[in-house]
């Protein structure tokens, strides 16, 4: 089962009024041990053949980088092959990837040359029509669009485009683009990237298409989980915000974001900022994810953060007793490898700040008077068992341990 993280900023919320934190969730996807395990990929590869690839050798370079994107294929998998300028053509309708396909599709890559105009919307939907009619149960299906210039012939604003791109997304139909030179749209190749659940790559020179296509391939042939979704639910008055650029929408109890498809191992890290109402000391508030797959690939992990609601007082207090304590293990830390003359420079920024909080909180200024003593004795020599003692404390005590190093229990 996939391992879920979740690290919260801190765990104390404020008691009036409303109180900002963030949650960092991670995990990563398990690893694809035999390819044999992979889902069948329905592939589409949509070609600009417009008048502009004529220009610095990318049509060639294309084409070459198309037939070694699809020399990664299996039987198992299908492909097919459109073109387009101001009209469409599909010179490979889809097809199993057998080797006899492969060699046609090679052949039919050698009689494409640049023509006229751009009808980029138009060659995409045809390519993404070839996915959609045959794609089965448990096969991930993709469209990769490859241009160098800007949509000229028929449909052409990015939202509109991309409002298609999200409805073939829904039909499991996902969409990554590849933006070549200088002089593509990259708004509309992002926005269509980001609605069709995939990637899109700046192509600053044709030379590099051959090594992103196959990537981007290869990243698809060892796919570990589809239609990735991550779940929060909260109450009715917390508010969550994904920091990250994907989608979140309103579901039920909480908020969801898709991912999409998951390759073998890939890192997923995603921040949210956390808007948590006040309430009443000692009354909680908390969140709970759940990462959920189209196939159950990744066992439904999930977890739960919850925050505890203390005065305001309190809240600043520990934070303050937090800042002491990593300034003292610092100061002995400067005391052991004999940097006497550097103590006191080294905490003058957390004695200014704890001074910041002092205007909140009187009982701060506790902290302060702490924080002066540890620095006068860490600026002067101290015995070897006395500055070992102290600066024992003082780091277990960051680390949630008692004086003695032992975990800290409920009381």
């Amino acid at each position: 089962m996939t391992r879920l993280t979740l690290y919260a900023d801190r765990r104390l919320a404020a008691e009036r009024g409303r109180d900002t934190h963030f949650v960092l969730l991670s995990f990563n996807a398990p690893r694809l041990e035999r390819t044999g395990d992979r889902p069948g990929l329905n592939l589409s590869l949509v070609l600009d053949r417009s008048g502009s690839m004529a220009g610095g050798a990318k049509l060639p370079l294309a084409k070459r980088a198309v037939e070694l994107a699809l020399a990664r294929l299996s039987p198992k998998d299908r492909f097919s092959l459109v073109v387009y300028d101001n009209q469409i053509e599909v010179i490979v309708p889809s097809t199993p990837a057998t080797p006899e396909a492969l060699n046609e599709a090679r052949l039919a890559l050698g009689r494409i040359e640049p023509r006229a105009s751009t009808a980029l919307f138009e060659g995409y939907l045809r390519g993404a029509k070839e996915v959609a009619e045959r794609l089965h149960d448990g096969e991930l299906g993709k469209v990769l669009l490859l241009t160098d210039g800007l949509a000229n012939v028929g449909l052409q604003d990015p939202s509109a485009i991309a409002t298609h791109v999200a409805e073939l997304r829904a039909r499991g139909v996902l969409t990554s683009t590849f933006g070549v030179g200088a002089d593509f749209n990259q708004i509309l190749l992002e926005r269509m990237a980001d609605a069709g659940g995939g990637n899109f790559y700046f192509v600053e020179n044709a030379t590099q298409l051959a090594d992103l296509l196959t990537g981007e391939v290869g990243e698809a042939l060892e796919t570990v989980a589809r239609e990735v979704r991550v779940a929060v639910e909260h109450a009715p008055d917390v508010q969550v915000r994904l920091l990250d650029a994907f989608t979140v929408t309103a579901d039920g109890g909480g908020v969801s974001t898709r991912l999409g498809a998951l390759t073998s191992e890939q890192l997923v890290e995603l921040l949210y900022e956390v808007d948590l109402p006040g309430r009443a000391v000692g009354e909680t508030s908390s969140l709970r994810f759940t990462v959920s797959d189209a196939d159950g690939a990744l066992g439904a992990p999930s977890g739960t953060v919850e925050f505890l609601h203390a005065t305001d007082a309190e809240v600043v207090r520990r934070a303050a007793r937090r800042i002491q304590l990593k300034a003292s293990e610092i100061a002995y830390s400067m005391n052991y490898e004999g940097r006497l003359g550097d103590v006191r420079s080294e905490s003058v920024k957390a004695m200014e700040y704890l001074q910041k909080l002092a205007k909140r909180n009187p009982v701060i200024a506790n902290e302060i008077a702490e924080l002066e003593r540890v620095v006068a004795q860490a600026e002067a020599p101290m015995e070897a068992l006395a500055q070992k003692a102290f600066h024992f404390a003082y780091s277990r005590a960051q680390r949630g341990r008692d004086a003695q190093g032992r975990a800290i229990k409920k009381s």
